[in-house]
């Protein structure tokens, strides 16, 4: 069962097509957004999801976003060429991009052959995408992760770090985060400390 997302009055969703299907949980809410979706396309959003900013699925495509994910600001996303998005629980975007193709072709001039095939991004559980970051195409990013400002990950993040970059690049492990300004660890995170 399926229920309807609230949309603010600057929000609206596509259906260029008969065969879209979407999927919202409990508590969805669209700010300023606008969500594109192609024929035979999918979207799948979570129980108490914030989304604001731009989503475009093309034919063929799937993205699917976790409980608890909020968008502070709005997010880019373009997922085309057959590809998934997948984003998973408690994530915190702020102005953050992701594309799953270049959206153009590239091709080899001795072969006549594309060069720059598109590719799935996966996001874990508790990612916290700083203002201006991006994911690219292939990207793969672990659970607890902080992607610093400005970074663009085209490769694989593993979780419990902090990458920052272009490409992005660890700098910093075995890292928690949360959304609140405290000095103290809060109780939900005590089950993740890693105490030597």
């Amino acid at each position: 069962m399926s229920n309807e997302a609230v949309l603010d009055q600057r929000s609206v969703i596509e259906r260029k097509g008969d065969s879209c299907y979407t999927r919202f949980g409990e508590n969805v809410r669209l700010i300023g957004a606008r969500i594109v979706l192609a024929d035979n396309s999918e979207l799948i959003v979570g129980d108490n999801v914030i989304l604001r900013g731009f989503i475009s699925v093309s034919s063929g495509c799937t993205v699917v976003i976790g409980s608890r994910t909020k968008c502070n600001f709005p997010i880019n996303m373009v997922v085309s060429e057959g590809t998934k998005l997948t984003i998973g629980e408690e994530c915190l975007f702020s102005d953050a991009s992701f594309y799953t193709s270049d959206t153009h072709s590239i091709f080899d001039r001795t072969t006549g052959l594309k060069i720059n095939l598109p590719s799935d991004i996966y996001i874990g559980d508790r990612v916290w995408m700083g203002r201006k970051s991006w994911v690219m195409k292939g990207g793969s990013i672990g659970s607890d992760v902080v992607v610093a400002a400005g970074a663009m990950v085209t490769g694989e993040i593993p979780s419990y770090s902090i990458c920052a970059g272009v490409p992005a690049r660890v700098i910093k492990e075995d890292i928690l985060w949360c959304d609140e300004r405290v000095d103290v660890i809060p109780a939900r995170l005590l089950n993740k400390l890693r105490i030597n």
